[in-house]
């Protein structure tokens, strides 16, 4: 494994994610809208907006691994997730991990 994709970092259930494979030693990069809230010595991290798909390749580079947490904000697959999704499986993720909301359709 190369490096795995960590999306929503910040918040509560990408923050236990992160946690947990930080704490195996696995390679891991935080993502987040504002990444400046997970620096810390040691971690790798790099803002990714979903709605922003310039941020996607520089978050992907290298990784071959995403653990993808949909935002609730986000409603438009077909313009944000999907894309994201194919971006990432042309930088060379092959595993993905998707944790959606309680009720999304």
């Amino acid at each position: 494994m190369k490096r795995i994709l960590v999306t929503g970092a910040s918040g509560h259930a990408g923050g236990m994610v992160l946690s947990a494979l930080e704490a195996r030693g696995l390679p891991v990069r935080a993502a987040a809208t504002r990444p400046q809230r997970l620096e810390q010595p040691g971690r790798e991290v790099t803002r990714l907006d979903f709605t922003d798909a310039r941020t996607w390749p520089i978050a992907l580079l290298g990784c071959d691994a995403v653990f993808l947490l949909r935002p609730p904000a986000l409603t438009d697959m077909e313009l944000t997730l999907i894309p994201f999704l194919d971006t990432a499986r042309a930088s060379g993720v092959t595993y993905v991990v998707f944790l959606s909301v309680a009720g999304a359709e």
